[in-house]
């Protein structure tokens, strides 16, 4: 007997016998039936031989028994088109129509299918040029729920698998090589996404458009305002570190005869002293400002901080500016303290009597 082919894939057999499993109740139930059934199927020359001439040819055409039954024990599908697909390996199945303008995508579930309900849970059409959507949500005889405006991650019973891996974790979505195909069409940050995975990186890069765009549409007056705004003087740092702070000190190393010197924090300069002690109040001889005696010994590391306004034109009116500063002294290292200012709020006055208040929060711009 001549044979036509050496080798049969694994997933010929897989498929083969799922659909025979499909259609015929009787082969769920009796081995010896599905395997003469899986034979006449794949193998029609060796149905009707003898048992123990088509059980030696098997091993030549690459089928075994014992893969037959194992997938028959597995076995627990629906049908979809003309496909099968295991349940425990899909979350969902999707098909993809492109109708007159958009994309429709619609989504099913296991428990719907093996119950014969092949009505879809979902169907989302996509205006891919328009960057939206909308989904429509069915009940199981097919009339119509609702429609939702949220991203399929968010649709009930959708699982696209961990948010954290998604892209190396199993795939949950079954699709067929033209939904495949249709879906890799939409632009994305992640080229390696596919399905649904790709459908949600591409309904998030579209609402981060839509969200920028709003934002920017809203901050445009802002940002007009704020031109009108003119720099800072160049002094101004400096002024804010010599006449807002609340509290300046002598820094000195103690000596057993007694110190002579210290370095005063505002005016920068070593000024001379008397009989300091740490954290005692005093006047520098230069600059004349009150301060504290700080012993670099008692304390390494000082913070301080303070606060000062701005006032400055603008077109028709004035703004008035808010600070805050602080100040951190390494008593060892002068050169290594850290002068920290930070402007908080803006006030524009017009002449009109008109005013707008601008609050600068911990991510954007706010008005009030």
């Amino acid at each position: 007997m001549k044979i036509n082919q050496r080798e049969i894939k694994k997933r010929e057999i897989k498929k083969t016998v799922y659909k025979i499993l499909q259609e015929d109740e009787y082969a769920r139930a009796n081995d010896g039936y599905l395997i003469m059934r899986v034979v006449q199927e794949l193998e029609p020359d060796l149905a009707g031989t003898a048992f123990v001439n088509v059980m030696n040819n098997l091993s030549f055409k690459g089928i075994s028994c014992e893969t037959i039954t194992r997938k028959r024990r597995n076995w627990k599908t629906w049908e979809y088109e003309e496909y099968t697909v295991k349940e425990q390996k899909y979350a969902q199945l999707i098909r993809v129509q492109n109708l007159k303008g958009y994309v429709k995508v619609a989504v099913f579930f296991p428990a719907w299918l093996n119950k014969g309900i092949k009505t879809p849970r979902y169907e989302i059409f996509i205006n891919v040029p328009g960057h939206e959507w909308i989904t429509r949500e069915l009940k199981e005889n097919g009339t119509e729920f609702c429609w939702r405006g949220a991203m399929v991650s968010n649709l009930s019973n959708v699982y696209l698998g961990y948010y954290w891996d998604s892209q190396n974790y199993p795939e949950t979505t079954y699709a067929n090589q033209d939904a495949r195909r249709t879906l890799s069409r939409l632009d994305c940050n992640n080229n390696k996404l596919s399905k649904l995975r790709r459908l949600k990186a591409w309904q998030q890069a579209a609402l981060d458009k839509k969200t920028e765009l709003k934002e920017k549409k809203e901050q445009e007056p802002w940002d007009k305002d704020m031109a009108m705004v003119p720099k800072e003087p160049n002094s101004f740092k400096e002024w804010m570190r010599k006449d807002t702070i609340k509290e300046y000190y002598i820094i000195y190393e103690y000596a057993k005869k007694g110190q002579t010197e210290g370095f005063c924090t505002r005016c920068q300069r070593v000024v001379p002293i008397s009989h300091p002690k740490h954290r005692t109040s005093t006047k520098c001889p230069a600059c004349k400002v009150k301060a504290l005696y700080i012993s670099k010994g008692k304390q390494k590391n000082l913070r301080t901080e303070g606060e000062g306004r701005l006032i400055q034109s603008i077109k028709d009116g004035i703004v008035i500016r808010a600070y805050i500063c602080r100040w951190t002294i390494a008593t060892n290292n002068i050169n290594k303290s850290n002068f920290y200012i930070h402007e908080y709020e803006r006030i524009l006055i017009f002449n009109d009597g008109s005013s707008k208040r601008y609050y600068y929060g911990s991510d954007r711009k706010s008005v009030v």
